[in-house]
């Protein structure tokens, strides 16, 4: 499977371990109600997450949104540099939601630094957070 191979989770261990999808829907909902996620990869966090709720019947009472509503202007233009950094100082080599969160924190953090230490003139030419060519 194409999902276990980028996810390091054997399909066995996912059937037997596993929370169904109204049991993950209703947990994000918990956590997340009334609140704004910001994901470095919208449009497929968005989709994937659509169809886990839309499987599972239950309504999203949170939203997602792409990382680009926080970062300013700077922080744009170094954002693929500092997540690159990010990945190499996390270390993780897994696709799991947690090794993300800490290289997309870590990467915020870069950017933010590198974008209050270098004069416009010499930003990079940004590349879109969300993955995407500019």
């Amino acid at each position: 499977d194409r999902a276990a191979a980028v996810h390091g989770i054997d399909r066995m261990l996912l059937e037997s371990r596993g929370k169904s999808a109204p049991d993950t829907a209703l947990w994000l909902n918990e956590y997340l109600a009334g609140k704004v996620v910001y994901s470095d990869g919208w449009a497929q966090d968005n989709a994937w997450i659509s169809r886990l709720f839309d499987d599972a019947g239950v309504p999203m009472r949170f939203r997602i949104q792409t990382i680009r509503y926080l970062l300013g202007e700077a922080q744009l233009q170094y954002w693929q540099l500092a997540r690159k950094q990010a990945a190499s100082a996390v270390g993780e080599r897994r696709h799991r939601a947690s090794a993300d969160a800490r290289i997309i924190q870590h990467a915020f953090l870069i950017s933010q630094e590198m974008a209050q230490n270098v004069p416009q003139a010499q930003w990079p030419v940004a590349a879109d957070p969300d993955g995407a060519d500019p």
